[in-house]
């Protein structure tokens, strides 16, 4: 994976309101390998 994971923390750590959120043992599809934590993920960041 690379540095990837710490290079998206570093970056949102940069944006106001973003943030990174990493899901172990998941590739770039992530919406398919995780849908059940990826959608938990995004409705809890649009809810705030």
């Amino acid at each position: 994976m690379g540095h990837n994971a710490d290079l998206a923390k570093a970056f949102a750590a940069q944006m106001p309101n973003a943030r990174a959120e990493v899901i172990p043992h998941v590739g770039h599809l992530v919406f398919l390998e995780a849908p059940e934590r990826t959608d938990k993920l995004l409705l809890d960041f649009l809810a705030k």
